[in-house]
C-alpha cells in the first residue's frame, strides 16, 4: 500500500462536520515480510519505532512522522494544516494489488493507526472492493477497528454500469454510518462515474464527496455543476492540483507529496485562498517530479524514491517488482535536482 498525504480542506470528512480543516492526510500503508512485519512509511521519524507482540500481524511498525507528531506533539510543527489521517488504502487494486494483502493485515493497518493516533484526528479507513457485500464487511470491520471515515473506489475487473455505481454505493452507504468519500480512478477500475451518478450518490447524507482521478477537468466542472456545495472533490493526480481546485476542488490526496509534503501543502493552501497565480507556478515547479513518480506503475517509483530517502524498504509483494534500472537511475537524477538527496 501507499501512504498517500493529503492536502486542501476536508472539512467534508470530519465525523462532527462542523469545523473546517486543512490537511495532509496520510493513506495507509504497510510493506514488508508476509504477516511478519508492517511498516507504515512516508514522512518517517527512524528513532519513532514500536515492537508490539500483541498482534501476531504487527511485529514491528516503524511509526510515521506525522503519527509521531500526533502523539507527542503539535502536528503543526511538522506541517501546518495536518489534521486526518487515512488508513488501510484508497483502492484495492492499486499498489501492492488487494490479493497481496490478507484481510487481517488490512485491518491490522487501520487498528495500529487508530492506537497511535489515539483520538488525536479523524481517522480514514480505504474499504472498497468490486464485490458490494465484501465493501460492506470491510466498511463495519473498519469501524469496529476505530475508524471515522471511509474511502471506497469503484468496484474493479467486473466493473459496472452507471445503476450499478449507483447501486453499489448507496448500500454501502446505508450500511455504515459514516463519511464516505468516493474514489473514481478508471485507469485502474475499468470504470468511471458519470457526474450524473456523482449527484445523485450526492443526496445520500452519508456520501459527502469524491477523490477524482479521472484525469477529465471537463468531468470535474460538470460535477461541481450539478452536486451541492458540500459534496467536496479532491483531486487524485498530483499534476492535476491546482486546474481541478481551480474549479472548486477541496484539495489533492497525493503521490507527490510523500516525499515532498510541504510543497504539495503549499500548493493545495494557495489555491484554497484563490492564489491561483502562485499556485501555477508551484505546479509547474513539481511538474518533473509528478512526472518522475509515475514513469512505472504506482506505487513502484514513490516507494523506490522513499528508500533513496532512507524512509522505507525497498521491498515489493509480487506481481510489483523493482523499477528497472535505467528508470531507477533518472528518479535518483530527479530526486536529487530538487534537493531530496545529496548531489554528486
Amino acid at each position: 500500500m501507499v501512504l498517500t498525504l493529503w492536502s486542501g480542506d476536508s472539512s467534508a470528512v470530519d465525523v462532527a462536520r462542523v469545523q473546517p480543516m486543512k490537511l495532509a492526510a496520510m493513506e495507509g500503508l504497510y510493506d514488508g515480510g508476509r504477516g511478519e512485519e508492517i511498516v507504515a512509511f512516508g514522512i518517517l521519524d527512524p528513532s519513532k519505532t514500536l515492537d508490539d507482540g500483541k498482534d501476531p500481524f504487527i511485529m514491528k511498525i516503524a511509526i510515521p512522522y506525522g503519527l509521531s507528531i500526533l502523539a507527542n506533539h503539535d502536528m503543526n510543527s511538522f506541517v501546518p494544516g495536518i489534521n486526518d489521517i487515512i488508513a488501510g488504502r484508497s483502492m484495492n487494486a492499486e499498489g501492492d494489488s488487494i490479493d497481496t494483502v490478507s484481510y487481517a493485515e488490512r485491518m491490522a493497518v487501520i487498528e495500529a493507526v487508530v492506537r497511535r493516533v489515539d483520538g488525536r484526528v479523524p481517522v480514514i479507513a480505504g474499504s472498497g472492493a468490486n464485490c458490494t457485500e465484501t465493501a460492506i464487511a470491510l466498511s463495519r470491520d473498519a469501524v469496529l477497528a476505530g475508524a471515522d471515515a471511509l474511502l471506497v473506489v469503484t468496484p474493479y475487473y467486473n466493473k459496472a454500469t452507471q445503476a450499478g455505481l449507483l447501486r453499489h454505493y448507496r448500500t454501502i452507504a446505508d450500511a455504515t454510518a459514516l463519511p464516505i468519500i468516493l474514489y473514481n480512478v478508471p485507469s485502474r477500475t475499468g470504470v468511471s462515474i458519470a457526474p450524473e451518478t456523482y449527484a445523485a450518490l450526492a443526496e445520500h447524507p452519508n456520501i459527502v464527496g469524491v477523490k477524482e482521478a479521472g484525469g477529465d477537468l471537463a468531468l470535474v466542472q460538470k460535477t461541481r455543476e450539478l452536486c451541492p456545495e458540500d459534496f467536496s472533490i479532491w483531486s487524485g493526480n498530483d499534476d492535476e492540483t491546482a486546474p481541478m481546485m481551480l474549479f472548486g476542488g477541496k484539495g489533492v490526496i497525493s503521490v507527490a507529496a510523500n516525499v515532498m509534503p510541504r510543497e504539495m501543502h503549499e500548493l493545495a493552501s494557495a489555491c484554497l485562498s484563490g492564489d491561483f497565480v502562485n499556485a501555477g507556478k508551484m505546479q509547474l515547479s513539481l511538474r518533473k517530479l509528478c512526472e518522475a513518480l509515475f514513469w512505472e506503475i504506482n506505487p513502484i517509483p514513490v516507494k523506490t524514491a522513499l528508500a533513496m530517502m532512507g524512509r522505507c524498504q525497498e521491498v515489493f509483494r509480487s506481481p510489483m517488482c523493482e523499477m528497472e534500472p535505467e528508470n531507477r537511475e533518472k528518479l535518483e537524477g530527479v530526486l536529487r535536482e530538487y534537493g531530496l538527496l545529496p548531489r554528486n
